[in-house]
């Protein structure tokens, strides 16, 4: 990978990280979130999303943001979209068997008109939505979908990376 050995079956490294405090454990990967971030090199975490929900006044709250400073990815980078979801847990057993724990209510897709310029490399989305059942649950799930570039052997490599993050609340007064 880079820097260190790494065991894709454990999710470890097999030497400490060369970056003092680079991750929360010295032998994970990428903070333990492999999924919403990535460390290529080994010596730190790169991009990566986060989700933050809360609710008040019958209203769900979030704050999403996606980063990946040219110091993370000094390559190619482009914000190809972003899809948001709203979901609210199901009731009883037979919504639980057809829709799973939470059934969409809504969903909404964004792409920039230009996905290279750099202003997408560190992007937030304020978002509220109105919630009528006071006391259930609700899920937010964000997935912002980016292409990396980097060049290997005078070659110009590409990959599409997918960076979702899901974060629930109950609907408050």
């Amino acid at each position: 990978m880079g820097a260190r050995s790494y065991l894709p079956q454990l999710g470890r490294f097999l030497s400490l990280d060369p970056v003092a405090g680079g991750s929360a454990n010295a032998y994970d990967y990428a903070n333990q979130a492999p999924i919403n971030t990535f460390d290529l090199s080994g010596e730190r975490v790169g991009c990566g999303a986060s989700l933050k929900v809360s609710s008040h006044r019958h209203r769900i709250y979030t704050r999403s943001r996606y980063r990946c400073p040219n110091s993370d990815w000094p390559f190619g980078h482009a914000f190809l979209r972003l899809q948001i979801r709203f979901e609210r847990h199901t009731k009883g057993l037979k919504d639980e068997v057809l829709y799973g724990k939470f059934e969409r209510k809504g969903a909404w897709e964004w792409k920039p008109k230009n996905p290279y310029d750099g202003q997408w490399r560190n992007f937030g989305a304020d978002e509220s939505f109105y919630c009528g059942d006071i006391g259930r649950e609700y899920q937010m799930v964000y997935i912002a979908v980016v292409r990396l570039e980097s060049p290997v052997n005078g070659v110009i490599k590409t990959i599409n990376k997918t960076f979702e993050v899901k974060d629930q609340t109950v609907c408050r007064r």
